[in-house]
Parts: structure tokens; C-alpha cells; sequence
């Protein structure tokens, strides 16, 4: 395996037109069941090390430089706040977008409320097996079940502005809060209607407002992401994750990411964090393309 350097050697370009800030999230106190994402991070970078800045089809991927800034203490007493500091510290550069590490899908709500705080009217984009909007689960406010529903509460981001694409995993307390999103995706709609509709409703539903892109990786059918705390059989391919991505980030304005719920411990195999890595370089590629 030959070694390119963290972050697919992009950590080394300078004057780019396009920064992308970096933090580690190790976090999964918020999760509710399997944990091990904590090692999500770590599991990450190691891999971006193994791709050159080339996209998938054949593309350098140019104009965007790369910063990353380490990893949140996650020890702190309270860590979802200590991720809000970090992330408000990294946004502090002007122009930047932010991109998280997870940790669970709790992190989602500290870092795209920092970003937020900087862009009006953001949009939020969540790839997700699950709803994620719960208004509590089993009395707990932050736990990664309801990452949606504080993320509308905050006011980080409004409902009708909102997309929930790949859902395949619902539970009854979530259904009302759902029903109140701008577009809802299940997969199996996804997958029928094929990747360049579901991207069309995505980019209808964001208009040109700023947008925040989430990605559980637990979206993926657990065949291509079985290191992960949730799997849900029937979700997309990574082929059909990668060709909708394709469609919506160059042709949004990304200012913010994360992937999330990469649980290393869960597999026996390096498989999900491989394709973890591997979408990021694809993002990286249609952010750069976006600003081309």
C-alpha cells in the first residue's frame, strides 16, 4: 500500500480557492445501543492516506486545500460543547467549510449549529438509514436519534428546508416531527425513481441557500457498511450513494459535512472505513468542482 499522506495529499496544496477545515469528533456517549464509533475518526484518516486527490473518474482534484485540525477531547465533562467550541474555533477562518469526523450522529448537532450560526438560512442534507427525530430517546435530548429534531429546535435549520433521503428504519414517536420535513426519501424510493431524480429533489428542496451535508454511513445497505452501530438492510449501493453525491454537491453550496457512525470494532474487515474514505474524496471532488 503505497502512503500519499493524510487526507489523499491535499493537506499540502496552498492558495487553493476552496479550504476545508477538519475535526475529529471520537464521540459515541449519545449512542443507544453498539457503540465503538468513537474510533470512527482514526479509522478514517488511515485510509485517506491510500487514495491520491484523484476522483473516481479520473479527475485531479484541484483548487481546494486542506486542513486538518485534530481531534475534539471527547473526555471533556461535557463533549457535545466542547465539539461546539472546536468547531466554532475552526470557522474562525474565514471562508472555510467545515468538515466533521464522527463519533455518532450526535456530533451532527453541535457542528452543523456552528455553521449555521455563520450561514442564514442554511439547508440541511442527511443521508441516513434512520429518521434521526425522535424528540427524546428514553429521556435523553442529545442522543443520536435525535439529531433532526434538535437541530429544528435550535433553530440551526428549518424544517421545510430540510432533506431526509434513505430512510428505511422508522419508529412511531418519530412520524410527526418527520412529516414536517421539506423532502423525505425512503430508499426504497430512491433506488426505484434512480439517482438523477432523487438528486433533482434534493437540489429543489435546498434551492441556493447554503447547505450542510450529513452523512451516516449506516445509509449504505450493511453489504458495502457493516461496521456500523445500526445497519439496515436495503439501503443503496455505494455505487448509488457515489452517483448522487455526483449530483448534489457540485451543484449545491456545501459549507459544511460530516460522515459519521464508522464503528471500526463492529467488523472484521476494513470495509467501512475504506468506503468512508473513499466518499470523502468524492465530496472533496465535487466541492472543488462547484467552485471550478
Amino acid at each position: 500500500m503505497r502512503e500519499i499522506g493524510n487526507w489523499f495529499g491535499l493537506e499540502r496544496v496552498n492558495g487553493a480557492r476552496r479550504h476545508v477545515s477538519i475535526l475529529g469528533c471520537p464521540f459515541d456517549g449519545a449512542a443507544t445501543g453498539p457503540s465503538g464509533s468513537a474510533d470512527g475518526p482514526a479509522a478514517i484518516r488511515k485510509w485517506t492516506s491510500t487514495e491520491e486527490s484523484i476522483d473516481e473518474r479520473g479527475r485531479p482534484v484541484d483548487g481546494v486545500g486542506v486542513t486538518d485540525l485534530g481531534d475534539v477531547d471527547a473526555t471533556a465533562a461535557a463533549p457535545l460543547l466542547a465539539i461546539r467550541a472546536a468547531a466554532d474555533q475552526a470557522l474562525e477562518r474565514q471562508d472555510t467549510i467545515l468538515l466533521g469526523l464522527g463519533g455518532d450522529h450526535a456530533v451532527t448537532i453541535p457542528l452543523a449549529g456552528a455553521v449555521a450560526a455563520r450561514h442564514e438560512e442554511m439547508a440541511f442534507v442527511m443521508l441516513d438509514a434512520h429518521a434521526d427525530c425522535f424528540p427524546d430517546y428514553e429521556g435523553d435530548p442529545d442522543s443520536h436519534a435525535c439529531t433532526v429534531a434538535r437541530l429544528w429546535e435550535h433553530g440551526a435549520v428549518r424544517p421545510e428546508h430540510t432533506a431526509l433521503v434513505g430512510l428505511r428504519s422508522f419508529a412511531t414517536p418519530e412520524l410527526e416531527l418527520l412529516s414536517r420535513a421539506g423532502l423525505v426519501v425512503p430508499s426504497a424510493d430512491w433506488v426505484a425513481a434512480g439517482t438523477a431524480r432523487t438528486g433533482e429533489q434534493i437540489r429543489q428542496c435546498v434551492g441556493d441557500r447554503p447547505v450542510y451535508l450529513s452523512i451516516d454511513i449506516d445509509v449504505l445497505d450493511p453489504s458495502a457498511a457493516p461496521g456500523t452501530g445500526y445497519p439496515v438492510a436495503g439501503g443503496p449501493t455505494s455505487r448509488e450513494l457515489l452517483d448522487l453525491l455526483e449530483v448534489v454537491v457540485p451543484g449545491t453550496r456545501i459549507v459544511g459535512v460530516d460522515l459519521v457512525e464508522v464503528a471500526p470494532r463492529l467488523e472484521t474487515t476494513a470495509i467501512t472505513a475504506a468506503a468512508a474514505a473513499h466518499i470523502l474524496l468524492q465530496v472533496l471532488s465535487g466541492i472543488a468542482l462547484g467552485s471550478s
